[in-house]
């Protein structure tokens, strides 16, 4: 917002007002978040194997007022809706999240793609 401090003064002998005012705009930025994705399974990937996509999402120690933390999986920029595929956001800490994408099982036809 835009913050304005205003003086003023009466000078008795004249009775004349005098005044001053400045303004100052307050532009409060979001602290910095990071996102790390990781997957459970270090191996090659086969179809019929699950398979869990973790999503680790970590505020800044700074945020320190409520906030509402959601997180959307998409495939190659499309929102999944694959009914093998489970998704999940839990609270692990104060400012700390974590979101999950399990498979159950992997699908060569319909799971190959770029997580995001």
């Amino acid at each position: 917002g835009v913050y304005k401090c205003m003086a003023e003064f009466n000078i008795s002998l004249t009775n004349d007002d005098v005044s001053d005012s400045e303004e100052y705009e307050l532009i409060v930025d979001f602290p910095p978040f990071t996102v790390d994705i990781s997957r459970d399974y270090s191996g090659t990937l086969y179809a019929g194997i699950p398979l869990t996509l973790t999503c680790n999402i970590t505020l800044d120690d700074l945020v320190d007022i409520p906030v509402l933390v959601t997180n959307q999986w998409t495939r190659d920029m499309i929102d999944i809706t694959e009914p093998t595929i489970t998704e999940s956001l839990i609270q692990t800490d104060t400012n700390r999240y974590t979101a999950t994408l399990e498979f159950y099982p992997l699908s060569a036809a319909y799971d190959n793609g770029e997580y995001q």
